[in-house]
């Protein structure tokens, strides 16, 4: 995701404050009195744990960690850590708060997790910064607004918003992901993807029809795609192998169906969400 370029980046306004943080193997001990953090990790190898008096967690490849403020946080560090530690300082968020109609509430840390949002952000402040060579308010006061609003409704609301799509909802999405992520990779059978989710072949047909416009197959299609994604972001698994540990009857057969989801190879996926 990142590469040289951004050695040392270093940048902020009132809004936010961004340093690029490279950590050797150890423990360590931090607190951000003041200001909530968020810690993309950008470094595939070597186990990173964050400690908190909630629990412990692992901070994964591409992972997000959202850490409030007052927060202390001990660090376990196996190999080495790079990670974009972006700061929002709460008057910030109070701001976007007031404009959006969102209040914002304490709400308690989780396990980290990929965050598609967060992911996008830091490749904008990476385009910007490799293209222009600095990081000024003009660019970074928008890209504090739009972090704040998703940080105030993604880990900061007494119900997270959850990805929604008309007519489908969250419970019902992850249960027929879940069956499909169980039984790979094994063939999904519709009809017993349908039985797993007590719906008839007909009602899961119709449900995602009219939630997505997309037939049982397509959709069974894009969840192993998804899954292809995550492993080509945070393993450095062979594609011959992630082609059959998600059912693909070949590697070629593996990058037709990517290609024609996301216009793009798995190599070239891997290549441009590549993490140093």
């Amino acid at each position: 995701m990142f590469n040289a370029e951004l050695e040392g980046l270093s940048a902020g306004t009132q809004a936010l404050s961004l340093v690029l943080v490279e950590e050797a193997a150890g423990l360590r001990s931090e607190v951000e009195a003041d200001a909530h953090l968020l810690h993309l990790r950008l470094c595939r190898s070597g186990d990173v744990q964050l400690h908190t008096e909630r629990g412990a967690w692992p901070l994964r490849p591409a992972a997000t960690a959202f850490v409030p403020a007052g927060t202390v946080v001990n660090w376990r560090i196996g190999l080495s850590c790079r990670r974009l530690s972006i700061r929002i300082p709460p008057h910030a968020l109070h701001e976007v708060a007031r404009d959006t109609g969102v209040e914002p509430c304490a709400a308690p840390m989780r396990e980290p997790a990929h965050d598609p949002a967060i992911e996008h952000y830091a490749a904008l402040i990476q385009h910007e910064a490799v293209r222009v060579g600095r990081l000024d308010a003009t660019f970074l006061d928008p890209i504090a607004r739009l972090l704040g609003m998703h940080v105030l409704r993604a880990y900061l609301s007494a119900t997270p918003v959850r990805p929604t799509v008309s007519g489908l909802s969250h419970a019902e999405r992850e249960r027929i992901e879940s069956y499909i992520r169980k039984t790979l990779p094994g063939p999904i059978v519709i009809e017993e993807l349908a039985t797993a989710c007590d719906l008839t072949p007909y009602q899961l047909s119709r449900l995602l029809k009219r939630a997505l416009g997309v037939s049982p197959h397509q959709y069974v299609q894009s969840v192993r795609i998804d899954l292809a994604k995550k492993l080509l972001r945070e393993s450095d698994l062979p594609l011959t192998d992630i082609a059959l540990e998600l059912g693909f009857s070949s590697q070629s057969h593996f990058t037709t169906v990517f290609r024609s989801l996301t216009g793009h190879t798995p190599k070239t996926f891997r290549e441009r969400h590549e993490l140093l």
